[in-house]
């Protein structure tokens, strides 16, 4: 069976009927749909149909031209293809995460791109008020974020391997991947580090804030060939104040980087510049010198009560808008 664009189209009519209902009983005018996975927005698509909905769908990042379009057959690729120009055009709004993927659309959609806005991720600054110190008896690094087969940690994995190898790392050296992971990415951890690896696959928001606080260093993988995406976790890593590597072609993250002066940003293939790290993260650890400045632009620009503000205008003035304006 070839589900398109996705496995969440199953989900489709019982979303419809029970959203149809909803909207009904409560005089909802306006549906807020969230993606991937895409099906969510074609669903969202058939319930502003029959129930006579202003749709903002937020696409976030490329659908057509991103990494899952590109796992498919040229056959589906089209049907995502027409899919995705209807999205947009029975949209009264798009929205995406960051200027590279906004551009790309525009380019792509230029007599729709007046329905084409920006709200990027971010992050609740208050959140990390008071966060713990890092462990004073160990070097801990933690990666952190989805780690599938666009994000590669297998540099950082080498490189902390090949310090501890050499003595370099202390007494009790310790990497932690905290997320998703695919288990080749934990078993080659596991065989080159031993019981001096953990991998958590899930926390909640408060475990995950102590256990990034509880770091010497962190990195962030971002997703290779994946140039319009920035990683939420970045901006968390960011407010937490911790040196951070950020292994990443050229791209979004790569310019945020830049623009906002945060973090050590690396080439994926630049491992003399990845061991380099772990070094200046130690020596940092050594000298009890963990605590970085967070970036105080980035998070007022990233902030999420800046986000909410800025999407809730959006949908207010939706609102008053005739449909189809």
């Amino acid at each position: 069976m070839v589900l398109v664009p996705d496995y969440t189209v199953l989900w489709a009519p019982y979303a419809v009927r029970e959203g149809r209902r909803i909207a009904a009983a409560e005089g909802i005018d306006l549906l807020l749909a969230n993606s991937p996975p895409y099906g969510t927005l074609v669903a969202a698509r058939w319930l502003a149909s029959v129930a006579g909905l202003k749709l903002v769908s937020d696409f976030k990042d490329v659908w057509v031209g991103g990494p899952l379009y590109f796992k498919q057959g040229g056959a589906r690729r089209m049907a995502d293809a027409r899919i995705e120009r209807n999205m947009l055009q029975n949209s009264a709004r798009a929205l995406f995460a960051t200027e590279n993927a906004l551009s790309i659309y525009q380019e792509r959609y230029q007599k729709l791109s007046n329905r084409f806005a920006l709200i990027p991720n971010g992050v609740d600054a208050e959140d990390f008020s008071q966060v713990g110190i890092p462990l004073k008896d160990r070097f801990r690094v933690v990666i952190s974020g989805l780690l599938n087969q666009h994000r590669d940690p297998s540099p950082v994995v080498s490189a902390f391997s090949a310090l501890i190898e050499k003595g370099i790392l202390g007494n009790r050296p310790e990497l932690v991947f905290v997320g998703e992971v695919l288990p080749k990415y934990v078993q080659e951890a596991q065989s080159k580090l031993g019981d001096r690896f953990q991998a958590i696959p899930s926390a909640t928001h408060r475990e995950y804030i102590d256990l990034i606080a509880s770091a010497s260093a962190l990195v962030i993988v971002p997703a290779g060939g994946v140039p319009s995406q920035v990683q939420g976790k970045l901006y968390e890593m960011a407010a937490v104040g911790r040196r951070t590597l950020v292994i990443a072609a050229e791209g979004a993250t790569a310019d945020l980087c830049r623009k906002y002066n945060f973090g050590t940003l690396v080439d994926p293939q630049d491992g003399d510049s990845v061991r380099d790290f772990l070094l200046a993260a130690y020596k940092a650890h050594q000298e009890g010198n963990v605590l970085v400045q967070p970036p105080v632009n980035l998070l007022e620009d990233f902030s999420r009560k800046r986000q909410t503000a800025e999407l809730s205008d959006l949908l207010l003035q939706l609102m008053e808008q005739p449909k189809g304006s």
